[in-house]
């Protein structure tokens, strides 16, 4: 009976979705281009600062979409403050939450460039109700912009490619789990000045064309299962295995990190006026007992604040 009258839209999908589809598309094109994104900055900004309970505040420059490897939000010119971190900045930041989000669930991918004189990029989706999948990946990174958020003075030089990948759970009831590989090449150290629990050590200038360092965090453990330092004829070449106790307290917006007990087994070739620099440490630590030639060899154990215990080899 009413046939007569939902035949006609029945044929007008049938006949003419190629151009209705046009119409919706190029609606969103318009919509895209002549909606005033960039007056959403300040919005944009304060609800990332309440979000994060002011302990994140974020700027930008221009807003816009991209669909180039799936639909995002792309950022430029970024700057990100916290409490206890310089200013980071970024030339691009794009943003993609996963299907997941849009039902409740937490989870995405990013990309930056431009940030610290290189690019990174990761991906997080939840698991369960507190459990987080993460892969973050970084390549490019000048050491030299990365010194301003480490404990560390002076000047150091080099480049940083690196990955990680685990899962974290957010209340930290289980300690984190990951894997992780860091290659540094280029590495040159210049009167830098790392602050430990028992005094800050300045080291003399050093040039490492390569430094790798593949291990894993589990259990509560750093453990290091392939750390190279140098090559060929470099000022230090060696190869450091072990582990070192490391635990996070607390939860994700507000967490500690405990370093343990730690066991290294350190191997060590060292160039003669090298040692002579660092007299100071092989002396004061007694380290020329476990020299050959110009190779050093032995086991440092003990805990955070306390001396070293070293043995051979």
């Amino acid at each position: 009976m009413l046939e007569w009258l939902t035949q006609p839209i029945v044929n007008l999908f049938k006949f003419h979705k190629l151009k209705i589809l046009t119409v919706f598309l190029s609606a969103l094109v318009f919509f895209t281009l002549l909606f005033p994104l960039n007056d959403l900055n300040d919005y944009i900004s304060s609800v990332v600062a309440k979000m994060t309970q002011n302990q994140v505040f974020l700027q930008f420059e221009e807003l816009g979409f991209s669909f180039l490897t799936g639909p995002g939000i792309e950022l430029k010119t970024v700057e990100v403050d916290t409490p206890h971190l310089d200013t980071v900045k970024a030339d691009e930041l794009i943003l993609r939450p996963s299907l997941g989000s849009l039902f409740g669930s937490f989870g995405g991918s990013m990309s930056a460039s431009g940030i610290f004189g290189g690019e990174i990029s990761g991906s997080i989706s939840q698991k369960e109700d507190v459990n987080l999948e993460f892969d973050v990946s970084t390549e490019g990174t000048n050491l030299k912009s990365l010194i301003k958020l480490l404990p560390i003075d002076g000047n150091l030089k080099g480049k940083l490619n690196a990955n990680a990948s685990g899962m974290l759970d957010a209340s930290f009831r289980t300690q984190p789990k990951s894997n992780f590989n860091f290659n540094i090449s280029s590495l040159n150290l210049a009167g830098l000045t790392i602050q430990t629990q028992m005094m800050p050590i300045t080291l003399p200038k050093l040039n490492i064309k390569e430094l790798i360092l593949a291990g894993r965090l589990e259990d509560g453990n750093l453990h290091f299962d392939d750390f190279r330092i140098g090559k060929d004829r470099d000022d230090i070449v060696g190869t450091v295995k072990g582990k070192l106790g490391l635990r996070f307290i607390g939860t994700a917006q507000k967490f500690k990190v405990l370093p343990g007990a730690y066991n290294l087994a350190i191997r060590l070739k060292v160039k003669p006026d090298v040692e002579k620099n660092f007299a100071i440490l092989f002396n004061g630590f007694g380290l020329n007992k476990y020299k050959n030639g110009q190779n050093f060899s032995f086991r440092a154990s003990g805990t955070p604040g306390n001396i070293p215990k070293f043995d051979r080899l």
